[in-house]
């Protein structure tokens, strides 16, 4: 609380101050100009209006302006003193509190200027100026004082600037009309300047007082809802004032709308909401409340809204349009008083009669489809645009009614449309550029009845709503009626397979089906494995009952589970590490034959068809690492001496295969020389028969011979012993004709050799003439018995040897021993050439 001080206050002209005794609480005001002192006791004060509260402040802020309204101005003062009518204001200096009229109000024209008693409140207004489209909408708050003081109203006529009198004022108002709380309306048409008197106000709105009026061009009108809930609609061109008790209805801050253009594909779904008689005389047509009416562009190509219509709408859509209908299409068409669905087939533009048809569309929530058309993101859009324009996602069917945009570019999607900002009916205008023919694009992807692709190895079974059950099976494509949808299959997930989330689907696949579990067992020796499994299923049989468990890899999982912890129950963990396979396939599959070789039978189920015709154990992991630890090491040690073993074995068959083809390479070497042998024998026998037949004809040609030659043999006796007589003769002739040829020979070589002397022999020698010497020691050898030159050489029959005997102690004897030691080199290396 700000709080006052001591000492002088100063005020200067047009200015006040509130001061409050500290003693007394009496709240005095001083006026300018002018000094005061102020006491100890003395508090300024300033007065709140909201509160009707005194609140002290500081000296400063305690001085305010007095209010003044100049020419053109009113100001109207709130709680008015008593005397003078409310005119009795504060002089100069310091003045007491006046006895005031609280709760009341008066307007005082300008120019005029004063202060304030404490608790006074004063407002200054400016004076109210109109155009013609314009309107002042006032409250008369004192019926007494508006009639008193109407005569003291400043209104100025539209159509001159001289003030009315009293009288004009009075009647601008029936008398009627001035009572307390009643609205006014001032129209610009008629004034163009006002201040109200006393008991009368002007409302405001949105800070402003003077309101527009609503102008309408042709083709436009507006609509005016009065406090009683009538409904006023006025056609332009006009200018609209509302009544006081009437407000312009608005949509997107719009209250002027256009009129509905039809044509023979458009048409306003109305319901009469009064009696009203259309039309006079015999063209005259009454229409009573409730009757329905649907108008098109055939009966009528521009529609102004009526006070007795109301528009019927489905959701947002105002106008029915026409839907295109390509030929081989065709759309659904609901009878909403009969219920009927029936097909209309294109090529049309389709108008149903919304009193009693609409084009339905089938709405498929989010669910199913997901469950008909997984994962397909444009489906699931489309059907939630549908259901966000039914407005309501429980609905089965919405209206299919598209909007469209008029020639104009307005968008005609509600009865209260927008008007265009400049646009101007009248105006003609022509483009000086080439416009292309508008363009429909037609969509009818989604459009009609709902179709289903069903995959191969797939099957679904389709319901209605009278029971009715059917299987289909892939690959085939159906549509689906109206009343018709799909079973819906609720799967266990997650590894292990447990029902909290379940997988929701409409397709079941009947082959090559795969589900995966995990299971955990308890051996026999308390411990906990861990097995991930494979199973591969197939649908089978009588296909009704394909779908009569919901959850089938339930129905399969816990079966499995009760048969693979049972036998596992019995077996202990080493054994089930090694044999886990072999263990789960002979419990689920049933045992192989060895002896016939047929394959495992399987796993049937009765409930609904299903058979699991194979199983893969994917792993087995122990629970207890230091038992799983152990096994690992104990399956190390086996792996190790296992794999010496085969390498041992492996080097045994080795030198089994080795040694067994090297007995039968000697097998075959063995047959092999028997085969020899035996030929070679039987050539032998062979032989020997040729031999023994060649001899035995030999022998047989020689006796023949010897008989032949036996009787020839005397002649030749004969013959022979006078060949040889005359041989005999011959030899004895040649013998003494070579012994008489000898002797004379010799004789000459001995008269030869005498001639010859040993210096004749050695001077030869020393000439290196071994040639010579060679001659001569054949002549040598031929004069002492006819020897050869090896033998002269030799040593032989005197020759060589003889010579170098001859000549021993001479100077020729060395030479000549060297001469016969290189020719016996020399024909030792001759020999050896050879």
């Amino acid at each position: 609380m700000a709080e006052g001080r001591t000492g002088d206050l100063v005020l200067s002209q047009g200015t006040y101050v509130l001061l409050q005794d500290g003693a007394t609480g009496q709240v005095e005001v001083v006026t300018g100009p002018f000094k005061v002192s102020l006491a100890d006791t003395d508090k300024p004060v300033v007065y709140e209006k909201d509160t009707r509260r005194f609140t002290p402040t500081t000296a400063d802020k305690a001085i305010s302006v007095c209010p003044a309204a100049d020419e053109g101005q009113y100001l109207v003062l709130t709680n008015p003193s008593r005397d003078d009518n409310g005119m009795k204001h504060p002089g100069k200096g310091k003045q007491p509190t006046m006895d005031l009229t609280m709760g009341r109000k008066i307007n005082i024209p300008g120019p005029t200027v004063f202060a304030l008693f404490p608790g006074q409140v004063a407002e200054v207004v400016d004076g109210h100026q109109l155009k013609s489209n314009a309107y002042l909408l006032i409250r008369v708050y004192n019926e007494k004082e508006a009639k008193e003081n109407l005569k003291n109203s400043v209104v100025k006529a539209a159509e001159g600037t001289e003030e009315k009198t009293s009288k004009k004022s009075v009647n601008l108002f029936e008398e009627k009309e001035i009572r307390t709380g009643n609205l006014l309306i001032i129209k610009g048409t008629d004034v163009s300047f006002y201040m109200p008197p006393t008991g009368i106000e002007v409302l405001e709105e949105d800070g402003k007082y003077a309101r527009d009026a609503v102008t309408l061009e042709r083709l436009e009108y507006c609509i005016l809802l009065d406090q009683n809930g009538d409904k006023r609609y006025v056609k332009g061109p006009d200018v609209v004032f509302p009544k006081p008790t009437e407000v312009f209805i608005e949509n997107k801050g719009q209250n002027v709308f256009r009129a509905i253009e039809l044509n023979e594909n458009m048409g306003i779904y109305i319901k009469v909401i009064a009696d009203y008689t259309e039309g006079e005389g015999k063209d005259a047509r009454s229409y009573v409340q409730g009757e329905e009416l649907f108008i098109t562009g055939k009966e009528q190509k521009i529609y102004f809204p009526r006070p007795e219509h109301a528009v019927v709408k489905y959701g947002s859509e105002t106008i029915h349009y026409a839907t295109a209908v390509p030929s081989g299409e065709g759309r659904y068409i609901l009878d909403k008083i009969t219920g009927e669905v029936k097909l209309v087939s294109g090529p049309m533009m389709l108008l149903p009669d919304p009193r009693k048809e609409v084009i339905v569309k089938r709405i498929l929530n989010d669910k199913t489809i997901s469950l008909w058309y997984p994962g397909n993101a444009e489906a699931l859009a489309y059907n939630q645009s549908l259901r966000a324009k039914a407005g309501d996602s429980a609905n089965e069917f919405v209206e299919d009614a598209p909007t469209r945009k008029s020639m104009r570019g307005a968008d005609k999607t509600t009865l209260y449309s927008s008007s265009i900002a400049g646009y101007m009916d009248d105006e003609i205008s022509r483009k000086s550029e080439y416009t292309k023919p508008r363009t429909i694009k037609l969509d009818t992807k989604y459009e009609g009845a709902v179709l289903l692709n069903i995959w191969p190895n797939y099957a679904v079974q389709v319901v209605n709503k009278t029971g009715d059950r059917k299987v289909v099976e892939g690959p085939k494509v159906i549509m689906l009626a109206y009343d018709e949808t799909l079973e819906v299959l609720e799967l266990s997930t997650g590894k292990p397979k447990t029902d909290h989330t379940l997988l929701k689907t409409s397709y079941l696949q009947t082959k090559n089906n795969v589900v995966s579990d995990i299971i955990t067992v308890e051996t026999k020796d308390l411990i906990k494995i861990d097995v991930r499994i494979s199973y591969k299923v197939n649908f089978e049989g009588d296909a009704k009952k394909w779908f009569n468990v919901s959850d089938y890899v339930k129905l399969l999982t816990q079966h499995m589970r009760s048969l693979i912890r049972n036998v596992a129950k019995k077996t202990t963990v080493q054994d089930f590490n090694d044999r886990s396979t072999d263990i789960i396939r002979d419990i689920i599959l049933g045992e192989a034959s060895k002896e016939s070789g047929k394959p495992r039978a399987g796993r049937s189920f009765s409930e609904n068809g299903m058979k699991i015709y194979d199983v893969e154990v994917l792993d087995v992991e122990i629970g207890d690492e230091d038992i799983a630890g152990l096994l690992i090491d104990n399956q190390h040690d086996i792996v190790e001496n296992n794999l010496k073993m085969i390498k041992l074995e492996k080097d045994f068959e080795y030198a089994k295969v080795a040694e067994n083809i090297t007995r039968q390479k000697l097998d075959e070497k063995s047959k092999t020389l028997t085969k020899q042998t035996e030929i070679d024998l039987l050539v032998e026998q062979n032989a020997n028969q040729v031999a023994t037949a060649k001899q035995e004809n030999s022998k047989t040609l020689e006796l023949s011979k010897l008989t032949a030659d036996s009787a020839a043999q005397e002649v030749v006796d004969s013959i022979v012993g006078s060949k040889l007589a005359r041989d005999k003769n011959a030899e004895d002739l040649r013998l003494a004709y070579e012994t008489d040829r000898v002797e004379l020979h010799i004789k000459a070589v001995e008269a030869e050799m005498a001639a010859i002397t040993p210096g004749l022999i050695e001077a030869l020698i020393v000439s290196n003439d071994v040639k010579f010497a060679e001659i001569l020691a054949k002549n040598i050898k031929e004069q002492k018995g006819g020897a050869g030159l090896s033998e002269i050489f030799a040593g032989k029959s005197g020759g060589f040897e003889g010579l170098i005997e001859t000549l021993k102690g001479s100077g020729l004897e060395d030479k000549l021993t060297k001469i016969h030691e290189q020719y016996k080199k020399f024909q030792d290396d001759k020999s050896k050439t050879e």
